[in-house]
């Protein structure tokens, strides 16, 4: 059995908690819903010839309640914003859509007047799987230990991943990222899809598999080299996701990643007034180099980055990096071949570092 899998949300720092699950359709939602789920700043609702997904601006929810002593928002006479897009298996040969390993607790729905609409000891499963969905191609959605949600498509002995095709209906923009993850923008959110990352294994050997989206007339499909072994199993896994505090005491806020040949991550932020960031013993620049009110009331920043291992848990490096008259900001990192961390910005500090023999120094 080959495997297809993907992480399909990726918002930064942001992960579901409690305990996430699918909650069955007894009646209290339309009849097109089979199972509904909490994302972070919406809702998806998983039906049988597709999925659909429903964003909330939350600055409008912030405004209409007044939190924080903020004023109610006035200028949008209490109008809250939302954003809906589906995304449709197209031609199918669902055979089945089962729910998979159900949870202990239940809801109640007793909701308005009207008694037909009330559903009561409503089930939530971690998982829910359509089988056949292609032919020979199952399809299940669930939470991983992470709690993170994801997608796998099943590609059975006799199954052709070219069979799947995915269409995007009600976005403002579909595209596929210069790192190869589908970006889906809306009015209210951009939704990253990872590049999916494919392996066999040969010989007790990991062997890595291109894979890469691809948007052919509005669909979604996959490619796939026509050169891997067809006789061992292929497995394309969700990349890799983690979310961590970065130990700073200083307001510090996140741009932009990446990773090396070895799984490494790289966070590449802002970090504003000096001795609150995490830099390491013997960094490239440990010490915050200014730019305090740069101009007049706004505070300048120093570019902030981080290297941690490829689980997470162990912070390799961090540094500052900026100059001493105004701000910094990283807009994109790049690891090359030989593993060294490019970083393109923006500053505006005329004692930026460069190296003696710059282009422009």
């Amino acid at each position: 059995m080959r495997y297809i899998a993907f992480l399909i949300m990726v918002f930064s720092a942001i992960k579901i908690y409690g305990q996430p699950g699918f909650i069955e359709n007894k009646g209290q939602w339309d009849s097109k819903v089979l199972y509904k789920t909490d994302i972070p700043s919406g809702t998806l609702y998983l039906e049988k010839d597709g999925l659909t997904y429903n964003f909330i601006d939350e600055k409008d929810v912030q405004h209409s309640q007044a939190h924080h002593g903020e004023k109610n928002n006035i200028d949008n006479n209490g109008i809250v914003h939302l954003h809906c897009y589906k995304v449709k298996f197209g031609n199918t040969s669902l055979e089945s859509i089962k729910p998979i390993d159900v949870y202990s607790d239940y809801t109640n729905y007793f909701i308005g007047n009207d008694s037909k609409k009330w559903a009561s000891k409503v089930l939530k499963y971690n998982a829910v799987h359509y089988k056949n969905l292609y032919k020979n191609i199952d399809f299940q959605m669930y939470f991983n230990k992470a709690q993170n949600l994801q997608y796998d498509f099943l590609v059975q002995p006799g199954g052709n991943t070219d069979d799947i095709r995915l269409t995007y209906e009600g976005q403002d923009g579909l595209y596929v990222d210069s790192d190869g993850s589908l970006i889906v923008k809306t009015s209210i959110n951009k939704v990253t899809e990872l590049k999916p990352f494919a392996y066999q294994e040969i010989n007790g050997e990991q062997i890595k598999i291109i894979c890469k989206f691809l948007i052919r007339d509005g669909n979604v499909a996959f490619q796939f080299p026509t050169d891997y072994n067809h006789d061992y199993q292929l497995t394309i896994d969700p990349t890799l996701v983690f979310s961590t505090y970065s130990g700073s005491t200083t307001d510090n806020w996140g741009f932009t990643a990446t990773f090396d040949d070895a799984s490494n991550v790289f966070s590449g932020g802002i970090a504003f007034s000096a001795g609150g960031y995490p830099v390491s013993v013997g960094a490239y620049q440990v010490n915050y180099a200014g730019g305090e009110y740069a101009y007049g009331n706004y505070y300048g920043c120093d570019i902030a980055i981080i290297k941690y291992d490829s689980t997470g848990t162990q912070r390799l490096w961090a540094t500052y990096l900026g100059g001493t008259m105004s701000e910094e900001l990283p807009h994109s990192l790049v690891c090359d071949r030989n593993n060294n961390l490019i970083i393109m910005g923006t500053t505006g500090s005329a004692d930026f570092p460069t190296s003696v023999n710059a282009y422009d120094n």
